[in-house]
């Protein structure tokens, strides 16, 4: 119906077959302005009088027919263009201009008679009956009418154009001008430019860079030359000062537009399966043209001043027609793949899926894949909201509570006659921070692995130092550089060594014993550790030493640096041809921050980043296959906001672990312990390795909360040492030895804090997290 319409447009909008405009004498011209006056007071009078049935009709019908008797001679007249000077010409423009002004004024009167009417005269007016037709005859004769006019004018424009330039031709040369520089720019963008700011980009380290220059290289083609063609119009058309100026550039701007946007659409496809990258192109190009048609339509409408008259309800009401059957169209083509998607066990629960039996053909399926369609759309839309909010520590605590309680409320029924217990600390051995496992998580991070290797095999001495807070995987990282591959091709040693409790002098003899130096002996020679490892250390080849945990080198306290600046010297005096790699925990390090003021003491001071979903999920499971237990599932009830395909054990198992990942911050050893306290056992129902996987406890940190500023600068002192002594805490909180006595009483039997054989006191790691979390809010800690 549209395209009916369009052609009929075109026919009645020939010109007549007379090449010859504008030759009509001056004494038939009528001047139109005050007969628009006349009318548009004639329609404030009706107004007033709250438009009566019977004048409104009668005045539609005398419009009507003052329009239907218009022709080119009431609106211009000049001698022909052979015979007239420019001048003449220029004021028979002004006033075929002036007699325009007031004919669209008429047709504004004429639409707003037509909306004044009642409803039911309306309809039959904007309808397809007789009366409906007859106004859009009377329509078509104003579109014929102005189209002559217009190619009048225009014809006569260009005319005009050519005999001023020869009078002078400095604006034609001007306009030449700006059309060749324009040309020239284009060309050079094209051969240079366009590569030089793309390499740019992409020499860059931000990814939203990167993907500028990726998408701008994918619709650069459409963009550039759209550009041109439009400038070249512009410039063109604002020349000869033609009246189609606005119209032509409209719709070249909305076609120009439809290309950008099909082939961006294109590119953000391409990143998708085959099967949804077909469907979604087929989708883009099928609105796309829906659109344009609309656009392009009003567009031209517009141009004659009838957006608001018969014709273009008319035509509203075709393109809402075919709106229904592209609908149709594009819930024939993505039927298939709704229903395929809806079937998949990730949706399990949808309720569509009860009705897709026997209804996936005939009317009922178009009524189907339309509310599966908006489902789908609803539940991806949210599934990648969150999973990119969560990213945030804020939101990522708040689902995570909301998560908990989700859980809570759907199983607590079901499990409130259980007898369950906590696995004993002997099954729970492989989830503990000092569990040696023999599978290590692979590819923590590949980019800080990258730069510290890059640092370390450089042919010269160098010192690295990664700090992060306890159970972030430093241990994890530092055995991966001592296994890596790159040691091997630049033909490197490797040492690894956990600094002791017991400062330098105790750490110098666990390296002579890594060494051993101690074998090496003559007989009768006296081993001395420290003047042994200083000598061996001189003379060592190419090695790469990592030393972990030597945060216990560090008292936080005046002074309380001389272990590890020990330790620095000796590093410094060592071969050039060992490199260093350190880990020390985030509590301990701020105080090496603060302390050393602008000194640098090594080459490179990195944090380690928060470990990926991928990576603690990857964790979890190696831990769960070490500790051959079997997990029991069938009890375990995943949110339905998130539940994908529970039935698999192994999905179940992930997903679980993504839940981990975002209630320990992504630290491991914190879902480590929190996987821990998430396993139980039941001894009526369950074997002896099998363990029941429920969600873990929260702690209560009421207690915490309630502690006296002394008690936690003593638990912030004992963190940052990690194992400490009383002595040591009494210097470090700044209190006397019987305050803390009876704090660490305290404190202990709170279960706060352990102590082990040698007297030295620490955090119990099960109420690590929440102790760091209290200390941060009292600004005590920074981590």
């Amino acid at each position: 119906m549209p395209c009916l319409y369009l052609f009929l447009l075109l026919f009645v909008s020939l010109p007549a077959h007379s090449t010859t405009p504008l030759l009509v004498d001056e004494s038939t011209t009528t001047d139109l302005s005050p007969i628009a006056e006349n009318w548009s007071a004639s329609y404030t009078e009706l107004q007033k009088k709250n438009f009566p049935v019977e004048d409104l009709s009668a005045q539609l019908l005398e419009i009507n027919d003052l329009l239907a008797n218009l022709n080119i001679k009431a609106f211009i007249q000049a001698p022909a263009f052979e015979d007239a000077t420019n001048q003449d010409w220029h004021i028979k423009k002004l006033a075929y201009q002036r007699q325009r002004r007031a004919y669209n004024n008429l047709l504004s009167v004429r639409q707003d008679l037509l909306h004044a009417l009642p409803e039911n005269t309306g309809e039959r007016l904007m309808g397809f009956g007789p009366q409906g037709i007859r106004q859009l005859l009377i329509e078509f004769k104003l579109i014929h009418l102005s189209t002559q006019l217009s190619t009048a004018i225009d014809y006569r424009s260009v005319i005009a154009f050519i005999s001023e330039s020869r009078i002078s031709p400095v604006p034609l040369v001007g306009t030449l001008v700006q059309l060749l520089a324009i040309l020239v720019g284009f060309l050079y963008w094209r051969k240079k430019g366009l590569n030089t700011v793309v390499t740019s980009l992409s020499s860059q380290q931000s990814t939203l860079l990167n993907n500028i220059a990726a998408f701008y290289l994918a619709i650069h083609k459409p963009l550039e030359r759209g550009l041109l063609l439009y400038l070249i119009i512009t410039i063109t058309l604002e020349t000869v000062q033609s009246l189609h100026q606005n119209i032509i550039s409209q719709i070249y701007l909305q076609l120009w537009a439809v290309k950008v946007l099909q082939r961006s659409g294109s590119y953000l496809f391409s990143f998708s399966s085959e099967k949804i990258k077909s469907l979604n192109i087929r989708t883009l190009d099928l609105l796309l043209s829906y659109v344009v048609s609309i656009l392009v339509t009003h567009s031209a409408i517009n141009f004659y001043h009838l957006t608001d008259a018969v014709l273009a309800h008319n035509i509203n009401t075709a393109f809402t027609l075919l709106g229904v059957a592209a609908l149709a169209y594009l819930l024939h083509i993505w039927r298939d793949y709704t229903f395929t998607r809806l079937q998949h066990p990730e949706f399990s629960n949808n309720r569509l899926l009860t009705w897709l039996d026997g209804n996936q053909k005939g009317l009922k399926s178009y009524i189907l894949v339309f509310m599966g369609l908006v489902y789908l759309a609803a539940i991806l839309s949210l599934r990648y909201v969150i999973k990119k909010a969560s990213r945030y520590e804020t939101v990522n605590l708040w689902l995570t509570y909301l998560f908990r309680i989700e859980v809570a409320r759907q199983h607590s029924h079901a499990i409130q006659n259980m007898d369950l217990q906590l696995l004993a600390e002997s099954e729970l051995e492989t989830f503990s921070l000092g569990f040696e496992s023999q599978v290590e998580v692979s590819h923590v991070d590949d980019a800080l692995k990258d730069k510290v290797e890059g640092l370390s095999f450089a042919d010269r001495a160098s010192i690295c130092l990664l700090h992060a807070p306890k159970g972030s995987g430093k241990t994890v990282l530092l055995k991966q550089l001592t296994c890596s591959e790159t040691l091997t091709k630049n033909d490197y040693k490797n040492l690894y060594v956990r600094c002791p409790t017991g400062g330098f002098s105790t750490l110098i003899e666990t390296l002579a014993i890594h060494l051993s130096l101690d074998k090496e002996l003559g007989e009768g020679e006296e081993f001395n550790s420290a003047r042994a490892v200083v000598n061996a250390l001189k003379d060592m080849p190419n090695t790469l030493i990592c030393i972990d945990d030597i945060h216990r080198l560090v008292t936080p306290s005046i002074g309380g640096l001389q272990e590890l600046d020990r330790l620095v010297r000796l590093m410094r005096r060592a071969s050039g041809n060992i490199a260093w790699v350190l880990s020390i925990d985030s509590a301990a390090w701020r105080f090496v921050e603060r302390a050393r003021g602008e000194r640098f003491l090594f080459d490179l001071e990195e944090m380690l980043p928060k470990w990926n979903e991928k990576n603690i999920a990857e964790l979890i499971i190696h831990r769960v296959e070490e500790s051959k237990i079997e997990l029991d599932l069938s009890n375990f009830v995943m949110p339905k906001q998130i539940n994908q395909n529970t039935n698999e054990d192994d999905a179940t198992l992930t997903r679980y672990s993504s839940i981990l990942w975002e209630y320990s911050a992504g630290n491991p050893g914190a879902a480590l312990q929190l996987l821990s306290q998430s396993l139980f056992h039941n001894d009526q129902q369950t074997s002896a390795n099998t363990a029941i996987l429920q969600l873990f406890d929260i702690n209560d940190d009421n207690e915490l909360k309630q502690l006296s500023v002394t008690l936690l600068l003593i638990l912030r002192a004992i963190m940052q040492m990690e194992y400490a002594a009383k002595d040591d805490i009494a210097r470090c909180a700044n209190v006397n030895t019987d305050e803390v006595i009876d704090a660490l009483r305290l404190l202990r039997s709170k279960g706060f804090v352990l102590r082990n054989d040698n007297n030295e006191y620490y955090l119990n790691w099960f109420h690590y997290r929440d102790i760091t979390t209290i200390l941060s809010r009292q600004h005590l800690l920074a981590l």
